[in-house]
C-alpha cells in the first residue's frame, strides 16, 4: 500500500501557486516525502508552460486591459486559462507510486493518469469521451481537460487542468 498525502488549497493567488507547485515537488523528492495529491483553484490568469512564446500564444494587451496575470509553470504544455471556477489538481508522484501504478516514464504517467479520470467520469454518468492526442480528454467534442508533466529527481508531477467551469461538470452529472 501506498500513502499519498492530500491537501485542498485554500490559496488563489496565483504567483503563490505556481511557486507551491515547484516547492512540494523538490522537497518531497529532496527530503522523500510521500506522494502527494493537491486540489486547488486560482484567480484569473494565463499560465504557459516553460517552453512556450508568450508572443505567440497570449494576446498580452488583453490580459493587461482586464488585469490577468500572464505566469509560466516548470511543466511544459499549452497556456491555460484560470479562474476560481475551473479547478486544478495536481499529483505528486513518488517513486514507489510509479512502481505501484506500475509506470515508468513521462508518457505512461501521463497515459495511465488520463485513462484514470475517464473511467472516473464515466463512472459519474459523462459518455462521448474521448482523448485526443497524449492527455485532453473531450466531452461531445468540446475539450475540457488537459494536462502537463514535469520531471525532478525520478520524481513526476502530473498537472491536471479542468478548463470548464466546476459547475458545468456538476450540472452534467448523471444519478
Amino acid at each position: 500500500m501506498v500513502d499519498i498525502r492530500i491537501l485542498f488549497s485554500k490559496e488563489h493567488d496565483q504567483m503563490f501557486n505556481i511557486a507551491l507547485e515547484h516547492a512540494i515537488l523538490t522537497n518531497s523528492a529532496d527530503h522523500k516525502l510521500h506522494s502527494t495529491l493537491r486540489i486547488w483553484r486560482s484567480e484569473k490568469s494565463v499560465v504557459m508552460g516553460r517552453n512556450q512564446n508568450i508572443t505567440d500564444e497570449i494576446n498580452i494587451e488583453y490580459c493587461e486591459e482586464n488585469n490577468i496575470w500572464i505566469l509560466r509553470r516548470i511543466s511544459g504544455g499549452g497556456a491555460v486559462y484560470h479562474d476560481m471556477g475551473n479547478l486544478n489538481v495536481s499529483l505528486f508522484i513518488a517513486p514507489e507510486l510509479k512502481k505501484s501504478l506500475e509506470v515508468n516514464n513521462l508518457q505512461e504517467i501521463t497515459r495511465k493518469m488520463t485513462e484514470l479520470l475517464m473511467k472516473s467520469l464515466m463512472k459519474i454518468g459523462y459518455s462521448k469521451l474521448e482523448i485526443k492526442g497524449n492527455s485532453n480528454i473531450f466531452y461531445h467534442g468540446e475539450k475540457i481537460s488537459g494536462s502537463a508533466g514535469y520531471m525532478y529527481k525520478n520524481w513526476h508531477l502530473h498537472q491536471r487542468f479542468f478548463l470548464k467551469s466546476i459547475y458545468y461538470f456538476l450540472r452534467n452529472i448523471q444519478y
